[in-house]
């Protein structure tokens, strides 16, 4: 089987499964399993939806920016410190 069926296949069945509910999606593993020859935890793992990392806005971040987005460093006295607790950014 080629990489690209492969794709198309998982692709498929990875719609069915994130929709499905509990007892459809234990039956959605088992030709995947057989199929792909693989273990069954691996075939849940191929099926889930793929992770979105958004990265959290820290206490005292200009307002109106999104996650993801880079702000623009605001200017601030000298000798202030930073309100954003450290390792914040």
């Amino acid at each position: 089987m080629s990489q690209n069926t492969r794709q198309e296949v998982r692709l498929q069945l990875r719609r069915r499964y994130f929709r499905a509910g509990r007892q459809h999606k234990s039956q959605l593993v088992t030709p995947l399993v057989e199929l792909f020859g693989c273990h069954r935890k691996a075939a849940q793992r191929t099926l889930r939806p793929k992770p979105v990392l958004v990265r959290a806005l820290c206490p005292g971040s200009a307002p109106g920016i999104r996650a993801g987005q880079i702000a623009a460093p605001r200017s601030r006295p000298s000798g202030e410190r930073p309100s954003s607790p450290a390792g914040c950014g």
